[in-house]
């Protein structure tokens, strides 16, 4: 599923485009290139002449590839870098071991961390990562009933370390790049994830597509089966 829109006004999104690939289990599905043809060919269909093209994405390399292809603006979508950033180091959701790793040695890391990369400082993002590892590493060696739990999230920072470093180009562009948001989630739950059920029964896919054709028609939104 991907969602073309031209922007925000007055709050709401408008001009929604929904790009939708249905294929049975095991088939193949468009591949890269057939993909970005099908993208350009539903923008000059729908809103008739070329624009500059944001694409969002969540740091997997297909998205990445899209992108290059559709000589467009990649940019990280914030959801998931946040929620990434979150579950990692905040104090929240009492989250006790968090509060046992970070709140005397690194207070208020998530919101220095977010603060970096608001301010396109990723370099400094990374310096951080890498400075808690290495904390990590030696609180493993004072803590050993903890080994499991400290272990796996010095890993979990590594991988968030690389995420970071993979990803700083299309981070940097998160924060600067004003005239786009993202609302992945919001798209996929409105225009698919709305009413599939009556009761406890499912509906059939027919029915289902015929739902999803009136929901897009009422929610103002082009739908494109492909």
């Amino acid at each position: 599923m991907l969602v073309l829109y031209l922007g925000k006004k007055n709050g709401k999104v408008y001009g929604k485009t929904n790009i939708l690939e249905i294929s049975k289990t095991g088939n193949k599905g468009q591949n890269i290139y057939q993909l970005s043809e099908k993208i350009k060919a539903t923008i000059l269909e729908i809103y008739g002449k070329n624009l500059e093209i944001v694409v969002y994405g969540d740091g997997a390399n297909w998205i990445k590839r899209l992108a290059t292809i559709l000589g467009g603006i990649y940019i990280l979508d914030k959801f998931h870098l946040l929620k990434k950033l979150s579950d990692l180091v905040s104090l929240k959701n009492n989250n006790s071991l968090n509060r046992f790793l970070f709140k005397d040695k690194f207070p208020q890391l998530y919101q220095k961390l977010l603060k970096l990369f608001q301010e396109n400082k990723t370099d400094k993002v990374v310096e951080v990562l890498r400075q808690i590892i290495k904390y990590l590493e030696i609180l493993l060696e004072k803590n050993l009933w903890l080994f499991n739990k400290i272990n796996q999230k010095t890993e979990e920072i590594g991988e968030f370390l690389r995420y970071v470093v993979s990803n700083s180009t299309a981070i940097n562009q998160l924060f600067t790049f004003k005239n786009a948001s993202s609302f992945t989630e919001a798209f996929v739950s409105s225009l698919v994830k709305f009413n599939i059920k009556i009761k406890y029964s499912n509906f059939c896919f027919k029915r289902y597509l015929n739902n999803l054709r009136l929901n897009h028609k009422l929610k103002n939104a082009n739908l494109i089966l492909i």
